[in-house]
């Protein structure tokens, strides 16, 4: 059976209770069996256990170095904020996704802007700013 972990953020946690909850007034046979056909299984990691989460845990540490990186820990209003979580993003979404080669005549490597932007990243540096700049 292939299952997926979620982790145990208040979020996932109140929302399996609530989907728990409302799916105690369905068919229950019929739900457990269509599941089954599927082989779905809702698991979640165990709490404090974020190294057992790979590759989405890893991903949410990148976003927080790059923010703590270009906000220098200062308070934002919202569209500060906004802005440096979409140049977090970008930063994230230019990980490649295939070898990079040191070849000169080799293209470049597949990163998840590719997909999203429908090209690579501008290649521009972020860059971090102090409370004078705002």
């Amino acid at each position: 059976m292939s299952a997926s972990n979620s982790d145990n953020g208040t979020n996932l946690v109140g929302a399996e209770r609530v989907l728990r909850e409302a799916i105690l007034g369905w068919n229950q046979a019929q739900i457990h069996d269509e599941l089954r056909q599927r082989d779905i299984q809702w698991s979640f990691n165990p709490p404090a256990a974020s190294h057992t989460g790979g590759v989405w845990e890893r991903l949410i540490r990148s976003v927080r170095r790059a923010l703590l990186a270009l906000t220098n820990e200062r308070e934002m209003n919202e569209d500060q904020l906004r802005t440096f979580l979409s140049e977090a993003e970008s930063i994230v979404n230019s990980r490649p996704l295939t070898p990079v080669t040191l070849e000169v005549d080799s293209d470049l490597p597949l990163t998840p802007n590719h997909f999203l932007k429908l090209r690579a990243s501008s290649g521009l540096l972020p860059v971090a700013v102090g409370n004078e700049d705002c």
